[in-house]
């Protein structure tokens, strides 16, 4: 959990919402105080292994993540793969993974506020969020299935492995060579 992933703003819409319950699933060691912000209807997870996230995915109605920088958030793909629409910022790889009003909603970074809107408008849509798992779901057998996700999940952490080996190595090196 870090500030650009949006938890501030999220927070507000959870407070907006006091009728609906949200988990929130990630460490949240980088941000302690997160916790003693959060409205009641919030329940922080923490750190999920697998099956306890796999959990969270099939008792979850849809995710929120709202991101502030460019990336390709792997959570989004693997709420795809779970077949659950998502509400997620029109910013960076997002809007080309969440098809707006087809698999989710997306919203524009200016317009944070409109976060619990959208919330609200899918919570009070059952039948929506089922039709809208579909689509979310046919992307299941493409690039954003549950093994296509795993396989991308462990690419990344063997991708920061060996960068963190790397700038190890380089800071070894530049150490020997200062010596």
């Amino acid at each position: 959990m870090s500030p650009e992933k949006g938890i501030a703003d999220f927070l507000d819409a959870a407070r907006r919402l006091p009728k609906y319950r949200f988990i929130v699933a990630g460490s949240t060691d980088a941000m302690p105080e997160v916790t003693k912000r959060a409205p009641g209807n919030v329940e922080f997870k923490g750190f999920l292994q697998e099956a306890e996230l796999n959990d969270v995915f099939h008792r979850s109605s849809c995710l929120c993540f709202e991101l502030m920088v460019r990336s390709f958030p792997n959570v989004v793909a693997q709420s795809m793969a779970w077949g659950k629409p998502v509400i997620a910022t029109r910013i960076g790889a997002l809007p080309e993974i969440v098809d707006d009003g087809t698999t989710g909603l997306l919203l524009d970074p200016e317009r944070r506020e409109e976060l619990a809107e959208k919330i609200d408008f899918l919570w009070r849509r059952p039948e929506l969020c089922r039709k809208w798992a579909r689509p979310a779901g046919r992307k299941r057998g493409g690039i954003f299935g549950r093994k296509a996700v795993r396989a991308l999940d462990g690419d990344l952490r063997e991708s920061a492995e060996a960068g963190w080996q790397a700038n190890r190595l380089a800071g070894w090196q530049a150490n020997r060579l200062a010596s």
